[in-house]
């Protein structure tokens, strides 16, 4: 329950909030993160600074010791610790050029605040192989099963994020031209195309639909109840998928974004085309995709070169 003396803290990330929910059309799960960012940041602020009632009110100083008393209790590890005062940091940047915007306070008390660096972990993804074994139907499949292959097979021939995936209507997609039309993050639109894979996979898919769709549905994956599907659904689905295909990783469906934009890049692709499907508006985001590439072909290098190879019969070879 909130404490009424701090009732204006609340009220001022709940105006923000409706900004980035109705002004700036944030998703649901990025304005779910700036909350319960800023909301957990009032905890602190009340134990440390309890004389404070407002954001209004808080200087650079307040700020500062907010952060690191915030940041302190996630862990003691470095990189994680670096990788929360990033997130949090932007969060409260964010917020405090929203108070500036709306005329709350005239001066940014975050302006000489940095953001600190941290080292981006490289994502896992699926290789070929494995993709194979994800996608391939039961002797004898259900619709379900088709719907979920051609789950699977879209994700990893557009890279679309699963949010995205199951807002697609039948109506967004060109099936003779393989596009769809993708409303993402901000509500911006861009075409993402797809293989001849992923196309076969809905075909089949769309003979066994109608027996799960509503007949007024035209959402292009439906649940059992022939609905639109969730993203949780998706999500659920997929880690089944893996369980039984026995692959050794956890099978999501940002893993198979992660393995669209590493399968491209290791294809030769363009980094920005990459970025333009996958629907980054910082080209920084995409370029941890070629990192993930540089590193798998260091280690491709590590066992094929005989330079390389470092153990026994490799220096008798030299000698």
């Amino acid at each position: 329950m909130q404490n009424t003396k701090y009732s204006l803290f609340y009220e001022e990330v709940s105006d923000f909030i409706n900004y980035l929910t109705y002004e700036k059309r944030y998703s649901a799960h990025t304005v779910k993160s700036y909350e319960r960012e800023l909301h957990h940041f009032i905890e602190v602020l009340n134990k440390k600074l309890s004389e404070l009632t407002s954001f209004a009110d808080a200087s650079e100083h307040d700020l500062r010791l907010g952060i690191r008393e915030t940041t302190s209790l996630v862990s003691d590890k470095e990189n994680i610790s670096n990788r929360s005062r990033a997130h949090l940091v932007s969060t409260l940047k964010s917020f405090y050029k929203y108070l500036v915007l709306m005329g709350q306070i005239k001066i940014n008390p975050m302006a000489d605040i940095k953001t600190p660096k941290f080292t981006a972990d490289l994502p896992a993804y699926l290789t070929y192989e494995q993709f194979e074994k994800l996608s391939r139907l039961p002797d004898d499949p259900s619709p379900k099963d088709y719907r979920d292959r051609a789950i699977v097979e879209l994700l990893f021939a557009s890279g679309v994020r699963v949010s995205e995936l199951v807002s697609i209507q039948i109506s967004d997609i060109d099936f003779e031209k393989m596009e769809i039309r993708i409303i993402g993050k901000g509500n911006k639109e861009r075409i993402v195309p797809f293989g001849s894979y992923s196309l076969q996979a809905m075909m089949e898919w769309f003979a066994v639909r109608d027996l799960l769709a509503a007949p007024d549905c035209d959402y292009l994956f439906v649940n059992r109840f022939g609905e639109q599907m969730t993203t949780r659904a998706v999500q659920i689905s997929i880690k089944k998928m893996g369980l039984t295909a026995d692959i050794p990783l956890k099978i999501t469906p940002h893993k198979l974004r992660h393995s669209f934009a590493t399968e491209m890049l290791a294809g030769g692709a363009d980094i920005r085309v990459v970025q333009e499907i996958l629907g980054h508006t910082s080209l920084s985001v995409t370029q941890i995709y070629l990192h993930l590439d540089i590193e798998r072909l260091k280690d491709v290098y590590t066992k094929a070169h005989p330079l390389a190879l470092m153990d026994g019969n490799t220096s008798e070879q030299k000698e």
